[in-house]
């Protein structure tokens, strides 16, 4: 359709592959399933150990076809445990990424959008390698109608404090 061009500019990659592949599917009854990488999926941590495999080798060798997946790899693959996020609370504490330590930041002044239910009176801000991050003791809700304010987050022209 697009003479294998993704856009004006960019070739598709792999290209014999793309044609091999759409050769075989169209002659059978194909459904094509999206699978999140790195979900602890027997079978696509298997394929991703196989690719990954495959780009350290040295002399690759030309794929003639399809190699089933080398069942004494699948019952060493676990899902992936991640560790709980850190939730921040005070200033200096040490940055996720960088281990910098945190500074508190008060946020702007800044209109209200519609809808909006709550704000960050401050947050937590990495000098180094600026991430930012989101504290849940500095979060104030908002009242739909304004009321549950007191009248001193909002302003008359609805710009919070």
């Amino acid at each position: 359709e697009n003479d294998w061009y993704r856009n004006r500019k960019r070739e598709v990659k792999n290209i014999d592959l793309w044609e091999r592949f759409l050769e075989i599917y169209e002659k059978h009854d194909v459904k094509l399933v999206w699978v999140k990488g790195h979900a602890g999926i027997a079978e696509n941590e298997c394929c991703d150990q196989l690719a990954v495999a495959a780009t350290k080798a040295d002399n690759l060798k030309p794929d003639v076809g399809y190699v089933e997946c080398d069942k004494r790899i699948l019952p060493k693959i676990r899902p992936v445990k991640r560790e709980p996020k850190i939730k921040h609370k005070n200033e200096g504490e040490p940055c996720r990424k960088c281990q910098t330590p945190l500074i508190k930041r008060t946020t702007k002044r800044k209109k209200r959008k519609a809808g909006q239910t709550y704000y960050f009176k401050w947050l937590l801000c990495c000098p180094n390698c600026r991430s930012i991050y989101m504290v849940e003791e500095a979060k104030c809700f908002i009242e739909v109608d304004g009321e549950d304010l007191g009248g001193k987050d909002i302003d008359s022209n609805g710009s919070l404090f």
